[in-house]
């Protein structure tokens, strides 16, 4: 116990040294070096790698560019061939963030590898300029009649013709309730027996 006149409590540098005396691990930070200058990813995340790193890290009184070159070093092969295209980071933290950031990207691309396996490009690709290149047709009411065709669509294709009449949908606006000679959106029509004559 310490009593109140010691002069442990008298200056914080010496209660600091008493403190860790009582109570700090002998050889923690012998150990925590040893376990820095060997540590490696693995089959670890980046973010686990980095919560261990810290942990050994905190235990030892190395300096930030000791622990830069250890961390860089313990990183999987992958990440440190990604970081020849970084600019070198000078801290920790940064060192931390950028390999962070290139384990996120090559995980995307793992996965957009996995999706892609499924489709076949080439044969999309033949089929998506197959389409393009179908002559169209203007699409016509039961009268023989043009259809009005909003200018942001385009003309109804065959498919579609089909399936609004089997859905009892209006062939002109493709809502429900009416069919195309009783559109209220389509445009009166001229009738046939209007002459237009010049005043």
């Amino acid at each position: 116990m310490v009593s109140s006149n010691d002069p442990v409590l008298s200056d914080y540098s010496t209660f600091v040294s008493h403190f860790k005396q009582m109570f700090s691990r002998p050889g923690l930070e012998a150990s925590a070096e040893e376990a820095l200058c060997d540590i490696q990813q693995g089959s670890q995340d980046v973010l686990q790698y980095i919560t261990r790193f810290r942990q050994l890290a905190a235990e030892t009184t190395w300096v930030e560019r000791t622990l830069v070159t250890l961390f860089r070093r313990g990183l999987k092969e992958e990440i440190k061939d990604d970081l020849v295209h970084s600019t070198r980071a000078e801290e920790l933290r940064g060192l931390m963030d950028q390999a962070l950031s290139i384990e996120y990207r090559l995980q995307e691309r793992r996965s957009e590898k996995k999706r892609s396996r499924g489709f076949s490009q080439p044969s999309s690709s033949r089929a998506c300029l197959q389409r393009s290149e179908e002559p169209r047709t203007p699409a016509r009411d039961i009268e023989g009649e043009p259809m009005q065709v909003d200018t942001t669509r385009g003309p109804l294709s065959a498919s579609e013709r089909e399936d609004r009449r089997k859905r009892g949908l209006c062939l002109y606006c493709g809502s429900a309730g009416h069919m195309l000679r009783t559109c209220p959106v389509r445009p009166p029509r001229p009738s046939g027996n209007a002459i237009s004559r010049p005043l």
